[in-house]
């Protein structure tokens, strides 16, 4: 499970291509390198050869400026998953416009958003990053349109109108580049509307949410799209209903954000394993030894907001 790129090695918070292609040239000499669709046909049968499936969240442009093209080289599949009222440009991620905020202003100006609307200490706070995963893990259990007052809020007290389309650093793909790497190997899967948690939502929302994507996908596409992703992936972003809601869409997947011992058990709660820029940590991953501790010893990467 992938996230970010980046042409930078000295960015902390994205993948570098360098690290990138090390991790590819790692998996292509030792794995076979298998598309969703084909995870999905047969999970129920275990693999001649170890396997990995590829995928990345959310449609983010530097997947198509770093990740993609090292993919294409290689004729490597992977799974895009995209939100696609980003890719229309009619909104970017909520998370990253209250980045984006914290980022025009103090470190004393973010405690003091913190006192003014969450009513805490902000004594705790020693830097923009901890700020902004304060105010995530108080955020993700909110409606949408509460999610948007909040923010709302926010710029009123920081005194800031936020830009409409996202600046460079959070840019998403265009659908032309969609298109292109949806002809070159890379299966585009639907990540919702507008990437808010499905877990506070209601029935119909959620269905909307759901079927919004995929068929505004598959308008522009013209390829009928089986495979979806959680926002945010954890367990309570899982609505109750979510088997009947993608049996009745038409789906044949879905993938979380976190692993524990049911693997692939479940078609659509699929686990899967985050990878960052440690090699050795990836080398583990990728040779199971997530996956041994998972089975043998119950361990999980269930993930809070709350606990950074």
């Amino acid at each position: 499970m992938y996230h970010r790129f980046s042409d930078d090695d000295g960015d902390a918070d994205r993948l570098s291509g360098s690290c990138f292609l090390e991790q590819i040239n790692y998996l292509t000499e030792s794995f076979e390198l298998v598309s969703i669709d084909e995870v999905t046909a047969n999970l129920r049968q275990r693999p001649k050869k170890p396997r990995v499936c590829i995928t990345v969240d959310d449609g983010y442009k530097d997947f198509y400026d770093v990740a993609y093209p090292i993919l294409k080289k290689y004729k490597i599949p992977a799974t895009f998953y995209i939100t696609t009222d980003f890719i229309d440009g009619k909104t970017w991620f909520w998370y990253d416009r209250i980045r984006w905020c914290l980022e025009q202003c103090s470190l004393d100006d973010g405690r003091e958003l913190i006192i003014k609307h969450f009513r805490d200490n902000y004594a705790q706070f020693s830097s923009t990053d901890e700020i902004w995963a304060y105010i995530i893990s108080n955020m993700l259990s909110l409606d949408p349109i509460s999610i948007e007052y909040k923010i709302s809020c926010f710029c009123e007290t920081l005194g800031l109108d936020i830009p409409k389309y996202a600046p460079d650093r959070y840019k998403a793909v265009s659908w032309s580049q969609v298109k292109e790497m949806s002809s070159n190997g890379i299966t585009i899967g639907a990540h919702t509307l507008s990437h808010y948690s499905l877990g506070p939502m209601g029935h119909e929302e959620v269905v909307s949410q759901i079927k919004g994507s995929k068929d505004r996908i598959e308008e522009m596409l013209g390829v009928e799209v089986r495979h979806f992703c959680f926002p945010n992936g954890q367990p309570s972003d899982i609505p109750i209903d979510y088997c009947s809601i993608f049996q009745d869409l038409g789906f044949h997947s879905s993938v979380v954000a976190f692993y524990d011992r049911k693997g692939v058990q479940d078609q659509f709660a699929i686990r899967r394993h985050g990878v960052g820029s440690d090699f050795y940590a990836f080398k583990k991953t990728a040779c199971g030894v997530d996956r041994v501790g998972a089975v043998l010893l119950n361990r999980d990467s269930k993930f809070s907001w709350s606990d950074l």
